[in-house]
Protein backbone atom coordinates (compact mmCIF):
# COMPACT_ATOMS: atom_id res chain seq x y z
CA UNK A 1 0.00 0.00 0.00
CA UNK A 2 1.57 3.23 -1.11
CA UNK A 3 0.59 6.68 0.06
CA UNK A 4 1.52 9.52 -2.25
CA UNK A 5 1.33 13.22 -1.44
CA UNK A 6 1.26 15.55 -4.43
CA UNK A 7 0.61 19.16 -5.24
CA UNK A 8 -0.50 19.76 -8.80
CA UNK A 9 -2.11 22.46 -10.92
CA UNK A 10 -5.88 22.60 -10.37
CA UNK A 11 -7.20 25.56 -12.32
CA UNK A 12 -6.15 28.77 -13.99
CA UNK A 13 -8.63 31.62 -14.23
CA UNK A 14 -8.20 34.47 -16.69
CA UNK A 15 -10.44 37.55 -16.53
CA UNK A 16 -10.91 40.13 -19.24
CA UNK A 17 -11.74 43.42 -17.56
CA UNK A 18 -13.94 46.13 -19.09
CA UNK A 19 -10.95 48.51 -19.31
CA UNK A 20 -9.08 46.02 -21.51
CA UNK A 21 -6.74 44.73 -18.84
CA UNK A 22 -6.44 41.06 -18.05
CA UNK A 23 -6.26 39.54 -14.59
CA UNK A 24 -5.31 35.94 -13.91
CA UNK A 25 -5.01 33.62 -10.93
CA UNK A 26 -3.68 30.10 -10.58
CA UNK A 27 -4.78 27.51 -8.00
CA UNK A 28 -2.95 24.32 -7.07
CA UNK A 29 -4.40 21.34 -5.19
CA UNK A 30 -2.75 19.21 -2.52
CA UNK A 31 -3.81 15.55 -2.53
CA UNK A 32 -3.03 12.46 -0.47
CA UNK A 33 -3.61 9.31 -2.53
CA UNK A 34 -3.54 5.74 -1.23
CA UNK A 35 -3.63 2.90 -3.75
CA UNK A 36 -5.15 5.15 -6.39
CA UNK A 37 -7.88 6.54 -4.12
CA UNK A 38 -7.81 10.18 -3.03
CA UNK A 39 -7.92 10.23 0.77
CA UNK A 40 -7.93 13.98 1.12
CA UNK A 41 -7.53 17.03 -1.05
CA UNK A 42 -7.21 20.71 -0.31
CA UNK A 43 -7.20 23.66 -2.66
CA UNK A 44 -4.37 26.06 -2.02
CA UNK A 45 -4.88 29.81 -2.02
CA UNK A 46 -5.00 31.39 -5.47
CA UNK A 47 -1.88 33.19 -6.60
CA UNK A 48 -1.78 35.99 -9.11
CA UNK A 49 -0.30 35.14 -12.46
CA UNK A 50 2.24 37.61 -13.72
CA UNK A 51 3.59 38.65 -17.06
CA UNK A 52 7.22 39.72 -17.45
CA UNK A 53 8.37 42.04 -14.70
CA UNK A 54 5.33 41.57 -12.40
CA UNK A 55 5.17 39.73 -9.09
CA UNK A 56 3.40 36.38 -8.92
CA UNK A 57 3.63 33.03 -10.64
CA UNK A 58 4.89 33.38 -14.21
CA UNK A 59 2.03 33.06 -16.70
CA UNK A 60 4.36 31.44 -19.24
CA UNK A 61 5.34 28.76 -16.70
CA UNK A 62 1.71 27.89 -15.90
CA UNK A 63 0.67 27.86 -19.55
CA UNK A 64 3.76 25.83 -20.40
CA UNK A 65 2.82 23.19 -17.81
CA UNK A 66 -0.77 23.14 -19.03
CA UNK A 67 0.30 22.86 -22.65
CA UNK A 68 2.72 20.04 -21.89
CA UNK A 69 0.05 18.14 -19.95
CA UNK A 70 -2.49 18.63 -22.75
CA UNK A 71 -0.06 17.45 -25.42
CA UNK A 72 0.89 14.35 -23.41
CA UNK A 73 -2.79 13.59 -22.88
CA UNK A 74 -3.50 14.00 -26.59
CA UNK A 75 -0.59 11.72 -27.53
CA UNK A 76 -1.82 9.07 -25.10
CA UNK A 77 -5.35 9.30 -26.49
CA UNK A 78 -4.06 9.00 -30.07
CA UNK A 79 -2.06 5.90 -29.17
CA UNK A 80 -5.09 4.35 -27.46
CA UNK A 81 -7.26 5.18 -30.48
CA UNK A 82 -4.75 3.54 -32.85
CA UNK A 83 -4.79 0.40 -30.69
CA UNK A 84 -8.58 0.28 -30.65
CA UNK A 85 -8.75 0.84 -34.42
CA UNK A 86 -6.32 -2.05 -34.98
CA UNK A 87 -8.38 -4.28 -32.67
CA UNK A 88 -11.57 -3.28 -34.50
CA UNK A 89 -10.02 -4.06 -37.89
CA UNK A 90 -8.93 -7.48 -36.63
CA UNK A 91 -12.40 -8.27 -35.27
CA UNK A 92 -14.03 -7.05 -38.48
CA UNK A 93 -11.69 -9.31 -40.47
CA UNK A 94 -12.59 -12.31 -38.31
CA UNK A 95 -16.29 -11.49 -38.63
CA UNK A 96 -15.97 -11.26 -42.41
CA UNK A 97 -14.25 -14.68 -42.45
CA UNK A 98 -17.03 -16.19 -40.36
CA UNK A 99 -19.65 -14.72 -42.68
CA UNK A 100 -17.70 -15.94 -45.71
CA UNK A 101 -17.31 -12.42 -47.06
CA UNK A 102 -13.62 -11.94 -46.42
CA UNK A 103 -11.85 -9.95 -49.17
Amino acid sequence: MSIIETTRPYETLIRHNADGTIGAHHVRIYEVVKDGQVLTSQLQSPVQLAVAGEQGVALAQVLGEATTAALLSAEKAQAELATVKAQLAAVQGELAKLKGTAP
